[in-house]
């Protein structure tokens, strides 16, 4: 079980260490998710997994954001499998172009994201 501590506060500014380390894969995951959240939002990881800052000092912060970032914690988001979904995204488009344009092989790009596991929506 991951805890969240928040270091250091200001109004404008959020420092939080996570006990034990997060994974790079689970920090960027919850980094990602954090961006899709908060587009605005500056953050940025810190010591390889082991905290996250939050803020740019110059605009306050969301007093929600917090308990968001723990359920985060509860809940990750696999970034490994959301890499994996965006470059089958793009191997299937150079697949499309690679048939229309006869100067680009469309066939090694679908058998690649074929054998990504491609699953059409």
């Amino acid at each position: 079980m991951t805890h969240l501590e928040v270091v250091h506060t200001l109004p404008c500014r959020l420092r939080l260490r996570f006990s034990p380390p997060l994974q790079l894969h689970q920090a960027f995951g919850i980094q990602s998710s954090l961006v899709d959240i908060y587009p605005d939002l500056p953050l940025r990881l810190w010591g390889l997994g082991q905290g996250l800052v939050i803020g740019d000092g110059k605009n306050p912060l969301d007093p929600n954001l917090i308990a968001e970032i723990a359920q985060l914690l509860i809940n990750p988001l696999d970034h490994i499998a959301s890499w994996r979904d965006r470059l089958i995204h793009w191997l299937m488009i150079l697949a499309i172009l690679g048939w229309a344009l006869p100067i680009l092989p469309g066939t090694p790009f679908f058998l690649l994201a074929l054998a990504l596991r491609y699953k059409p929506k």
